[in-house]
């Protein structure tokens, strides 16, 4: 994986009690940066698998239930939802859950759509959330790389 700007930048804001979410287009490396940033979560949820979707959609309150089903231990519970957009309603839980404790979990959300979410009315997490937009790869980004493979 290439060393992305936005990776340092979250690691040092993942400790703060607000709700994370990750926008860019799409094969921008959202997943796989979130995935390097956050390899022990507690709970991974991948939205575009059409099984998973399906069983969220069909059941609104199941994120909440699946999150307060997890053990209380001292650090937080990092609870990573990939294509968020996918399923609407999630956004209403991950505030429910937000509002109850902070201390408990941290939610780092992702997917590739905000302005979808916004026309749809979507909760949008006022206040409780910072958002962060990763962008293609950019040259200061790609040069340590092309260095690396550059002949002697």
């Amino acid at each position: 994986m290439l060393d992305r700007w936005l990776l340092h930048r979250l690691s040092s804001l993942l400790g703060k009690p607000f709700v994370r979410l990750v926008f860019g287009a799409r094969q921008t490396g959202k997943t796989t940066l979130l995935n390097a940033l956050l390899p022990h979560a507690s709970l991974r949820l991948n939205l575009a698998d059409p099984e998973e979707r399906t069983r969220f959609l069909a059941d609104p309150g199941l994120l909440a239930r699946e999150c307060e089903a997890l053990p209380s231990k001292k650090e937080p519970h990092v609870v990573f939802i990939d294509e968020a957009q996918a399923v609407p309603s999630v956004f209403d839980s991950v505030q429910v859950l937000f509002d109850r404790d902070r201390s408990r979990w941290r939610f780092v959300l992702c997917g590739s759509s905000a302005r979808k979410l916004r026309q749809a009315g979507t909760n949008m997490l006022p206040g409780r959330c910072l958002v962060h937009r990763l962008y293609p790869l950019i040259l200061g980004e790609l040069l340590p790389a092309l260095a690396a493979i550059r002949p002697a």
